[in-house]
């Protein structure tokens, strides 16, 4: 088994990767800002010094699994240089580690923002149009990791996830903030928008793996996606669903740099790592609505109502 560094290992994807990881016989060494355990390495990627001290201190790894990040599109547009700080510069610098680590390969997780508006499914192969800041901090990341693969010092394999949800999800992402306004009997302002919703285990299947698919060339791209978008009303539906709550929500502009639909084409990655045709969504906001729920004072949830779950419905994994 590898030897994996995972960048990014206490964050929402990293976090359930590296127990994937773990279960499958994988040695993995996390690194964070915000540590996870008692043996991850604490650093901040976008210090250039930290490369020389966290190769001292590990010697040699087998992967590189690149996952750190700052995301969100509209945080994006007020503070681009966090975001080229943290997802230019910090990829740079993971790449400039596994060169000194010596890994065989190098797997980073990109964005399906690096599409932009699309009117159908999103193949790896057609031309990037990146619509924020955000979204061209990781056009320039994967351009970045492009080169070095050319170079012939290790592989890449480059994800793009699309519009993860489940379990565990930062507090500001949207199907957290969703679920956790109905329930706290808040209104929701939305726009006329479609999501390739991707369930976060999903994703973490397809990323572990990533780690030890056979590769022809030295540098792949694969999208982690449900290959079906989701419209606003029917996401509403679905809240209402779940939830068993009434749904207020009020129709405004599209956010400014947001792509009007995401939708993946998972071919590549169903015929390659194994990705497997998605769960009903219905059933993955089940989950979690249950997750959110737990962190809820009692007083700010309506009820009973918003601890039954509907009937029918089994927890995705």
């Amino acid at each position: 088994m590898a030897h994996i560094l995972l960048t990014g290992s206490s964050g929402f994807i990293g976090t359930r990767l590296s127990g994937r990881l773990r279960s499958q016989g994988h040695r993995v060494t996390g690194l964070d800002v915000r540590p996870a355990s008692q043996t991850d390495v604490v650093e901040d990627l976008r210090d250039p010094s930290c490369v020389a001290r966290i190769a001292d201190r590990l010697g040699a790894v087998d992967v590189v699994a690149h996952f750190a990040a700052v995301a969100g599109v509209r945080r994006s547009l007020v503070e681009p240089d966090l975001y080229f700080d943290t997802n230019v510069a910090g990829t740079r610098h993971a790449l400039l580690l596994a060169e000194a680590l010596g890994a065989a390969r190098v797997v980073m997780a990109s964005s399906s923002s690096v599409y932009g508006d699309v009117e159908g499914p999103a193949a790896e192969d057609q031309p990037l149009a990146p619509l924020s800041p955000y979204a061209e901090s990781k056009a320039a990341a994967e351009e970045l990791a492009r080169a070095w693969a050319a170079t012939g010092a290790f592989q890449v394999v480059v994800l793009r996830p699309f519009t993860v949800y489940g379990p565990g999800q930062r507090s500001d992402m949207f199907c957290h903030q969703a679920l956790h306004r109905v329930m706290a009997g808040e209104a929701l302002q939305v726009w006329d928008w479609q999501r390739d919703f991707t369930y976060v285990d999903d994703v973490c299947r397809g990323s572990a793996a990533a780690i030890t698919v056979p590769l022809a060339e030295r540098f792949r791209t694969y999208n982690l996606g449900s290959g079906r978008p989701v419209p606003v009303r029917e996401f509403l539906a679905t809240l209402r669903r779940v939830t068993r709550l009434p749904v207020s929500a009020s129709f405004g502009p599209a956010g400014a740099g947001e792509p009007a639909m995401t939708f993946a084409d998972p071919t590549r990655a169903r015929a390659e790592l194994g990705l497997r045709h998605p769960g009903p969504f219905v059933v993955g906001l089940e989950t979690q609505r249950r997750s959110v729920l737990a962190t809820m004072k009692p007083a700010r949830h309506r009820g009973a109502l918003a601890t039954a779950a509907p009937s029918g419905l089994t927890p995705v994994g």
